[in-house]
């Protein structure tokens, strides 16, 4: 990768711009393609490795699913022994209910129907999300959510990861609880010249859970 050298009396002062330069057109490439820029580490090597700026919005295409150049992505695959590139895909989740009732017999106390529900968000072919939270303790909210991230994990991790109530559940709205879960899947590319690029995509979506009969539904939000 060619990077050209800004007139400085100092070297050192040229490195730093030099760097800064590569680092400004890495940004502008994934700012184009609403992918936010979580860190550079300069000294690393641990990403499938790209040589040019031309490569790394080729590769950005592809988490994007856009058209691309198959030549200059073929490249890319060979050089790091590659198949293919792990893409963000969220799908319908499947959802398990564990009912654990806390009602009296013939007596429907919907804000105290405990349940476990434990759910897996697709967002590859081999690659996915397992969620668990719990409803039912009374205050009509959603509890104890948490998410890993399974499957082919190769050049990914679970970045923000946060769940936040939206509406409690109650007599009002049919004992309908509701939330939000935020989430983003982190990439890592090295690309020579700069080093190792830390970068996500941001989803949101939506869950509801019926406080009576336990039914979940589960819708993407799309900005």
């Amino acid at each position: 990768m060619i990077f050209y050298k800004l007139t400085s009396c100092v070297p050192i002062e040229d490195d730093i711009k030099e760097i800064s330069i590569a680092e400004s057109s890495v940004n502008e490439i994934l700012k184009k393609y609403d992918f936010q820029l979580e860190d550079i580490r300069t000294n690393e090597s641990s990403g499938i490795k790209i040589v040019s700026l031309a490569e790394l919005e080729s590769v950005i295409q592809v988490l994007k699913e856009k058209i691309l150049d198959e030549t200059v992505l073929r490249n890319v695959l060979d050089r790091n022994n590659l198949e293919s590139i792990p893409i963000i895909k969220s799908s319908e989740a499947s959802f398990f209910i564990e009912d654990r009732l806390k009602t009296q017999e013939f007596k429907i106390r919907c804000l105290e129907n405990w349940r476990n529900v434990y759910g897996r968000i697709g967002i590859s072919s081999q690659t996915y999300i397992d969620i668990s939270f719990q409803t039912g303790n009374g205050d009509g909210l959603i509890s104890n959510f948490d998410a890993t991230l399974g499957g082919l994990t190769f050049m990914t991790a679970l970045g923000k990861n946060t769940f936040n109530n939206e509406q409690y559940a109650s007599s009002s709205n049919n004992y309908q609880y509701s939330g939000i879960y935020t989430y983003s899947i982190r990439y890592v590319l090295f690309v020579e010249g700069v080093g190792d690029i830390w970068t996500s995509e941001i989803r949101n979506v939506r869950i509801r859970v019926d406080g009576c009969t336990g039914q979940v539904s589960y819708t993407e939000i799309i900005p």
